[in-house]
């Protein structure tokens, strides 16, 4: 069960840090 939670963390980190980074190049884009 711990796996998985880990397996999860790790996900949701990932797909902030896109989703940040995908932000930032739109914001960077407009100006």
């Amino acid at each position: 069960m711990s796996n998985n939670l880990i397996d999860v963390g790790l996900f949701e980190r990932r797909a902030s840090q896109s989703l940040a980074d995908n932000l930032t190049a739109f914001f960077l884009w407009i100006c």
